[in-house]
């Protein structure tokens, strides 16, 4: 963004983070990524007037709120230089300096703002508050397509969190859904939000999206693509399957910026086979090979401690210590590959009682039918995208009963060391992922993601084949029990 001009200007740009640069020949400000809410108040707070810009800010926030009670204060230590309430202004507001409080007594409108904003030293900086929000504004400019209203939570959540005028399409099938949010759930009118809801199958929606975009390009006119698409439509009782095929994801991916994604909720049971397998545990008898404890640790308060997934390259297989200097159970994760097998058989072949639990594993796990849903969708994702990533809902190695998973479908590389710093929302890494690393070439699954592939045994999920309801039956089952 364009840097307008401000007191101290060269000495306060000097000071900038890291993470932020000042290119002195175009003089603006650049930054990789959205500028987060933190991000912003601290570059804010190099101005020596911060402060008060805050509290005028936070006043107009406050007074404009649908459930204003007609008061309001807050926190500031002083004013800033040659600052004072315009006397037009005397009855709406007051600063007290001995409760260091500034107080409304009535709504602060934008221009009561503005005016503030330009009073004595705090005008001097206004320049700098204009290209810090500026920033803001232009980083977190996004354009975003839901596949399913639900709740409208997560399309409101764009509207407040990401300024800019961002795009907000909402493909809802069932209009009932709409007026229920509207009635019950505080969704305003569509003339009053940014959120512009399709009522319809989300298929026709994309359908016509893509063809407005065919004829936006033949008359050379830009076409309307996606930062971000959110598939929610999916629960363990009602899984659209046309939208869960191969031709579906590829209609989605041709609607996405270059830096797009596409995030879908599943549902859907990924099976961990134990062994011993008892109803109650017990470890196995001798030792198991040291190169399968690399990641475990023991707890502080507790002497049993709940799975821990094996290092590379054993993802996909977990252990379990019972109790404190006791033996381990055993566990594979979905459908064990025989290149997992054999690979696990040769770190101990004289143990008889490790190789008898990883033969058992191998046949037990090879067995269950559960997570070919999963293991189906992330396929067939990953046959259109060139990086997959799989996150469970769980902050450790997912559970082995019904749980959420969240699929992504990205056209870049994402860094997921970078996760906090993308507003602290979400910090758990996903379990299973395939990427194309920056040299380039075929993607390259890490993780579990290969041993999630295997329970597809093959299956891509497309328009003419995609069996979902019979993939999901071990769900089903689950939820009757």
């Amino acid at each position: 963004t364009a840097v307008k001009p401000f007191a101290r200007q060269e000495k306060i740009l000097q000071k900038l983070p890291a993470w932020v640069r000042y290119d002195a020949d175009s003089k603006r400000l650049e930054i990789s990524g959205p500028l987060t809410e933190q991000q912003r108040e601290q570059l804010l707070a190099l101005s020596p007037v911060a402060d008060y810009i805050r509290a005028v800010e936070q006043l107009y926030h406050m007074t404009n709120a649908a459930n204003w009670g007609g008061f309001g204060s807050v926190g500031l230590k002083t004013m800033p230089q040659d600052v004072s309430i315009p006397i037009s202004l005397s009855k709406k507001l007051i600063y007290d300096p001995n409760l260091q409080v500034l107080s409304a007594y009535d709504v602060v409108s934008a221009e009561d703002r503005q005016q503030l904003f330009g009073a004595g030293a705090a005008g001097r900086y206004l320049g700098f508050f204009d290209t810090v929000n500026n920033l803001f504004g232009e980083s977190r400019r996004v354009s975003t397509m839901f596949i399913g209203g639900g709740g409208f939570i997560f399309p409101r959540w764009i509207e407040a969190k990401f300024p800019g005028d961002p795009i907000i399409d909402v493909a809802e099938l069932d209009p009932a859904v709409k007026l229920a949010v509207q009635r019950k759930m505080g969704l305003p009118p569509d003339d009053q939000t940014l959120v512009k809801t399709h009522i319809g199958d989300a298929r026709n929606f994309i359908d016509d999206r893509l063809q407005e975009n065919k004829r936006l390009r033949q008359n050379k006119q830009p076409p309307r693509l996606y930062d971000f698409v959110y598939g929610d439509a999916f629960n363990d009782f009602s899984v659209p399957w046309h939208l869960t095929t191969q031709e579906f994801s590829n209609k989605i991916k041709h609607l996405l910026t270059p830096n797009g994604v596409y995030l879908v909720n599943i549902i859907d049971i990924y099976p961990r086979t134990i062994y011993p397998p008892t109803t109650i545990e017990t470890p196995i008898q001798g030792n198991i090979p040291t190169e399968l404890l690399s990641n475990y640790t023991m707890p502080i308060d507790d002497t049993t401690l709940d799975w821990q997934g094996c290092a590379a390259p054993f993802q996909g297989v977990e252990v379990r210590q019972i109790e404190e200097d006791s033996g381990h159970c055993l566990a594979v994760r979905g459908r064990m590959r025989t290149s997992l097998r054999d690979r696990l058989l040769e770190l101990d072949p004289r143990n008889s009682a490790f190789t008898q639990a990883v033969h058992s594993l191998y046949a037990q796990s090879r067995k269950t039918e559960a997570g070919r849903f999963l293991a189906s969708y992330v396929q067939t994702i990953g046959s259109v995208f060139s990086n997959v990533y799989v996150f469970s809902s769980e902050a450790g190695v997912p559970h082995d009963g019904r749980d959420t998973f969240v699929i992504i479908g990205s056209l870049k590389k994402i860094d997921m060391e970078r996760l906090d710093e993308a507003g602290g929302y979400w910090d758990n890494k996903p379990f299973a992922w395939i990427e194309v690393d920056q040299s380039g070439g075929e993607p390259k699954p890490q993780g579990q993601f290969e041993q999630i592939i295997e329970s597809a045994r093959g299956m891509l999920l497309t328009d003419d084949f995609a069996p979902v309801d019979n993939l999901l039956s071990p769900v089903f089952k689950d939820q009757a029990d």
